[in-house]
C-alpha cells in the first residue's frame, strides 16, 4: 500500500489555485454519512487536505452469487468547488469537525453480472466504523459503470465494507484492501496463472450417404492470453471446497474445413467440450470438465470457449488432453440434415500444464 499527497485528484485543485480560482468554505457533512453513487467520483480536492492511497490490485470480494474489486481511496476532508462541478453537487462540502471523508470506487465483476439479472440478489452489505455499522445499499452497483462508495468516518477509524450473502459474511478494510473477515466456508483465495499455446490441426474421415470424406478439427487460441488458471473461486460457479481448487482452461476457438466437396454442402461437427476434454494428473487418474463448466465466452468472460476442472488445491502440473467428440451431420437440403460418423477419428493432441 502506498500513499500520495496530494495525489492525482488533488492536481486538479492545485492547479484551480494557480489559476486564481479560491477554494471556499460549504455545508458541513453529517458526521454519520455515507452514499453509493452509480459512478466513478473524480474530485477536485483542496491539496493541502487530500490523501491518495493506492489499494492493491486484487483489493476486493467474492462469494457464491457475487463479485467486486476495490479502485484507489480517496481520503478528504472537503470537496472543493471543482469537485463539485465534476460531480453534479449543488456545491462545495466539507466533513464535520474531527472526520474525514472516504471515497473509493467499487466496479462489480462483469462476467458474472452478464449472467444474473439481479446481481445482488440474496446480498446485503454495511459499512463498519470503528465497530459499528450502517446499513448500505449496493443493489445500484452493475458490471457496466463503476461506483463510488462515499462515506464520513472520523479521523483514521477502521472503516471496513461487509457483505453477507445466504448468512454467510466477509469484510474488507477499506484503508488497506485487505480481507478482515471470512466465513471457515470460504477458503483463502488462490490464483496462479500460465499461458498456454492452444493450437492444433486433427485430421480424420467421416462417412455417410455412400461418401466418405477428410474432415479436420482445427483448434487457435481464442485471445493472446489463452491459458490455465487456477483460481479457488469462478464467478457463476462459486468457491471451492476446502483443500480444492477450479483449474480453468480458456480461451479456445474452433474451426473445420466442413464443405462436402460431393455434394457442396457444409459438414458441421457439434463439438462437445465435456467430452473431448480431460485433464490428466501426475499421480494418475483423469478429470473430466465439470458439466457446467465448458462454457462459451460470454458467461466464461473470455472471447472464446473455456472449460473447468476440479482440482487439489496444491495442483502444479498435469496434462490436457484433447479428443473431438460431438455429432457429425451434413445439410440434407429442406432445413434437413443427416448424419455423419467418423471412419477414422482424429488423433489426440494433448498440452502440458503448469500453473506457478
Amino acid at each position: 500500500m502506498g500513499v500520495a499527497r496530494p495525489g492525482a485528484a488533488a492536481l486538479l485543485a492545485a492547479a484551480a489555485v494557480a489559476a486564481g480560482c479560491a477554494v471556499p468554505a460549504g455545508e458541513e457533512l453529517p458526521a454519520d454519512f455515507v452514499q453509493v453513487v452509480n459512478r466513478e467520483l473524480v474530485f477536485g480536492y483542496d491539496a493541502e487536505n487530500t490523501q491518495l492511497v493506492e489499494l492493491p490490485d486484487d483489493a476486493g470480494l467474492a462469494g457464491p452469487g457475487y463479485a467486486f474489486t476495490l479502485g484507489d481511496l480517496t481520503v478528504a476532508s472537503r470537496v472543493d468547488a471543482e469537485g463539485a462541478r465534476l460531480n453534479g453537487l449543488d456545491g462545495p462540502v466539507r466533513t464535520a469537525e474531527g472526520h474525514e471523508l472516504l471515497v473509493v470506487t467499487i466496479r462489480y465483476d462483469p462476467a458474472l453480472a452478464a449472467s444474473r439479472p439481479d446481481p445482488w440478489q440474496g446480498v446485503t452489505a454495511e459499512i463498519a466504523v470503528d465497530g459499528r455499522p450502517r446499513p448500505l445499499d449496493l443493489s445500484g452497483i452493475d458490471g457496466v459503470v463503476p461506483a463510488s462508495l462515499m462515506v464520513s468516518v472520523p479521523e483514521g477509524a477502521p472503516t471496513s465494507l461487509r457483505v453477507t450473502e445466504d448468512g454467510q459474511t466477509q469484510a474488507i478494510d477499506v484503508r488497506t484492501g485487505q480481507i478482515t473477515e471470512r466465513e471457515e466456508t470460504h477458503s483463502e483465495r488462490v490464483r496462479r496463472t500460465q499461458r498456454l499455446d492452444l493450437t492444433a490441426e486433427l485430421r480424420g474421415r467421416v462417412e455417410g450417404g455412400g461418401t466418405r470424406r477428410p474432415f479436420t478439427v482445427v483448434v487457435r487460441p481464442g485471445t493472446v492470453d489463452a491459458g490455465a488458471e487456477l483460481d479457488s473461486y469462478l464467478p457463476g460457479i462459486g468457491w471451492a471446497e476446502s483443500g480444492r481448487a477450479w483449474l480453468v482452461v480458456s480461451s479456445f476457438s474452433f474451426a473445420d474445413d466442413g464443405l462436402d466437396l460431393d455434394r457442396g454442402q457444409p459438414v458441421t461437427l457439434d463439438l462437445d467440450l465435456t467430452d473431448s476434454f480431460s485433464l490428466r494428473l501426475p499421480a494418475g487418474g483423469t478429470r473430466r470438465p465439470l458439466p457446467d463448466g465448458a462454457r462459451a465466452g460470454a458467461e466464461a468472460g473470455v472471447s472464446g470457449q473455456s472449460v473447468v476442472f476440479e482440482v487439489p488445491q496444491d495442483f502444479r502440473s498435469g496434462t490436457l488432453v484433447f479428443s473431438p467428440r460431438g455429432e457429425l451431420a451434413r445439410a440434407a437440403g429442406g432445413g434437413d440434415s443427416e448424419p455423419l460418423s467418423w471412419v477414422d477419428e482424429p488423433p489426440t493432441t494433448e498440452w502440458d500444464i503448469e500453473v506457478r
